[in-house]
């Protein structure tokens, strides 16, 4: 009797088959199970002495290209290798099943595994959930020579290019001698087009030589062609305002503003402590050193955050904090009235 002639026998016929079986033929078996989802009858293989790992695992492999949950967590659960799980999820990246990807992540999948090659794959097959689930778990944009991008725009994938720039890939980088910019014009993809100029006018690609290249001075100014932004407003937004307290930490005859942090911007924008709290970095405004003799702007400061955000900030050590550096100072900064 063939494998394809017992199929649709009742199961007691298929377990009388199943115990005829030479072990390669059983492993044959497991794997078909796998791929068509016969999660009982994979329990029944293994059972009776199917090897899960099995050419690699591939019933892993084919599970988890068919999106086949139960099959895929039954085999999860056993001593699957790691080869086996890394290959699992290039092809659940194939077969589009974030489910499946999610899953094998959960279960020590190496996202970053071949020059994180389920990214290539969802670049070739326009899985941006997949590719955005991916890189959260830790995968590199900047992978396969930092073509990623353009790959998704030389395909028609729009959507997983914008999930990649996202992600930080830079669209001046090249595939084919054309980048981000020239692959969006060559392939009529205009909803992009539009995003890579929301990019180029947005505050979170700058990096923080931008910041440190500039004076305070200058990063106090209203910014006209940033919606009336100061650059610590631009700062705050970028993750880099740790450059601008370490500018002021270091210069001797500059301090931390409460209007520095509280200016909003017009006609009715986020304050900076605002921005802080969206990118969860209040506690770099609230440093204890920035504030040392200053204790009373420094709640004055605090008062104007908002509420929503406060957690972020530990203000009863900040406070003890300031006190003890009031009663130290840091030598050639700070220094103590008699």
């Amino acid at each position: 009797m063939s494998v394809v002639d017992i199929d649709d026998e009742d199961d007691d016929k298929w377990l009388d088959y199943v115990r005829t079986l030479m072990p390669i033929a059983r492993n044959e078996l497991f794997v078909k199970s796998a791929r068509d989802g016969e999660t009982w009858r994979c329990e029944r293989l293994l059972e009776r002495g199917a090897d899960a790992n099995f050419r690699d695992g591939q019933a892993l492999v084919a599970a988890a290209g068919k999106g086949r949950m139960g099959a895929l967590s039954l085999l999860l659960s056993k001593n699957m290798s790691q080869g086996a799980k890394d290959s699992a999820l290039v092809e659940a990246t194939v077969g589009g099943s974030i489910e499946a990807v999610k899953s094998l992540i959960a279960a020590g999948a190496d996202v970053k595994a071949d020059d994180s090659a389920a990214l290539w794959y969802c670049a070739m097959h326009g899985r941006d959930k997949i590719a955005d689930t991916i890189l959260k778990a830790g995968a590199d944009v900047k992978s396969h020579n930092r073509e990623l991008l353009c790959i998704a725009l030389a395909h028609g994938y729009g959507d997983v290019a914008t999930v990649f720039l996202r992600h930080g890939a830079s669209p001046g980088d090249y595939y084919r001698s054309l980048n981000a910019f020239e692959w969006a014009a060559e392939t009529g993809q205009m909803a992009f087009a539009k995003t890579l100029r929301q990019w180029v006018n947005s505050d979170e690609h700058i990096g923080p030589a931008h910041f440190r290249a500039q004076s305070l001075g200058e990063l106090r100014r209203v910014l006209p062609d940033r919606g009336g932004r100061t650059g610590f407003h631009v700062a705050a937004a970028a993750g880099s305002f740790d450059v601008i307290c370490e500018k002021i930490l270091n210069d001797n005859n500059e301090q931390m503003r409460v209007e520095d942090l509280t200016r909003i911007a017009p006609p009715a924008g986020p304050s900076v402590l605002a921005v802080l709290g969206q990118v969860g970095q209040l506690s770099t405004a609230f440093n204890a050193q920035l504030w040392a003799g200053r204790k009373d702007e420094m709640l004055q400061a605090y008062a104007a955050v908002p509420a929503a955000f406060r957690d972020q900030i530990d203000m009863p050590a900040v406070s003890s904090a300031v006190d003890h550096l009031t009663i130290k100072p840091k030598p050639g900064k700070f220094t103590l009235k008699p």
